[in-house]
């Protein structure tokens, strides 16, 4: 959560007093000072969002709701992610996707430490299981030249796992601090600054290969982002992407504010869109604390009616890998 200053000296002090009470277990106290600093500064919507947070920890639900409700209302685009602690307490529908300003605020403050935090601290290797099952459905050779899309490129690491197969590579994503981190890579031909299924409406180009590493994680309904990847594939085109575990229904907000998908409902999406499960399997995602994290790794690809013995899918197309 950004601790972004209130413009209040007094303000601020309490703040990072109240942050330091939590830190050393005394919560109530904690609570206390911060009730005390919302006179002070009664429209800064940090200071709502972790007052309910201390509120949800003391299970004061209805001060809690308060709380998150009045940051929501300082703060409409919910930069906090307040309609997610609302959800979380039951007071509001589960949102079908997180708010697009939570998510860039996000990313926005965790750019410049991300690759180190995700790799160094918690093993993360979601790209390039990704790859690998890419790799599994349609097997690399030299002369493989794919138009590809990351989806939520983030700093770029999916590029870095799959730009071997790529004639010409493009990244999108929502922060614009994490495109400034994969643009230092020098690895992408083109990034964009768009939310996914904006981006995908209004592109013309058609992909080969369309990958999400930790992307429908911060998308509850898929049925869109589906249908939008559908129309800008290839007729021998691939949809590679990570999710969470959801052993049944469609898909639920967790209190890691994640997104988990059913098996199920990712295949009923997937046919929805004229796409199928080519491949699918359980894999370990990143630690989190003294916990390994699995999650479930998909390969989608075009229904063809009039599909042979060997499919589109499994042909890599064959290009110049200059340019587009």
């Amino acid at each position: 959560m950004s601790q972004e200053t209130s413009g209040h000296v007094i303000a601020d002090r309490r703040f990072e007093m109240a942050q330091h009470l939590a830190s050393r277990g005394e919560l109530l106290e904690a609570t206390e000072l911060l009730e005390q600093t919302v006179e002070l500064v009664p429209e800064w919507a940090v200071l709502h969002f972790r007052l309910g947070e201390f509120y949800m920890m003391l299970e004061r639900r209805d001060e809690a709701l308060k709380a998150f409700t009045s940051c929501l209302a300082i703060d409409p685009d919910d930069r906090l992610g307040a309609i997610i602690k609302l959800s979380l307490l039951g007071a509001s529908p589960r949102p079908q996707t997180l708010p697009t300003g939570y998510v860039e605020a996000l990313f926005d403050d965790y750019a410049d430490r991300f690759d180190q935090a995700l790799l160094e601290n918690l093993g993360y290797r979601v790209p390039w299981i990704i790859a690998d099952a890419i790799e599994k459905v349609r097997p690399y050779a030299e002369d493989t030249a794919e138009i590809i899309l990351d989806l939520g490129c983030g700093t770029g690491l999916g590029g870095e796992a799959i730009a071997k197969r790529a004639s010409w590579l493009e990244g999108v994503d929502m922060s614009a601090g994490m495109l400034t981190q994969a643009d230092q890579k020098r690895i992408y031909h083109h990034t964009e600054h768009s939310e996914a299924v904006s981006y995908l409406l209004q592109c013309e180009k058609h992909f080969d290969v369309i990958m999400a590493a930790d992307v429908l994680v911060y998308m509850g309904d898929l049925e869109d982002l589906f249908l939008a990847v559908s129309k800008r594939l290839s007729s021998w085109g691939l949809f590679a992407f990570s999710t969470q575990i959801l052993e049944s229904g469609t898909y639920m907000l967790g209190g890691d504010h994640r997104y988990a998908h059913s098996a199920a409902y990712i295949e009923s999406c997937a046919a929805g869109a004229g796409l199928k499960v080519l491949h699918m399997e359980r894999s370990f995602i990143r630690h989190d604390g003294h916990s390994d994290i699995y999650g479930q790794v998909a390969v989608l690809g075009k229904v063809h009616q009039d599909a042979v013995s060997t499919p589109l899918f499994l042909t890599s197309p064959k290009r110049d890998r200059v340019g587009e």
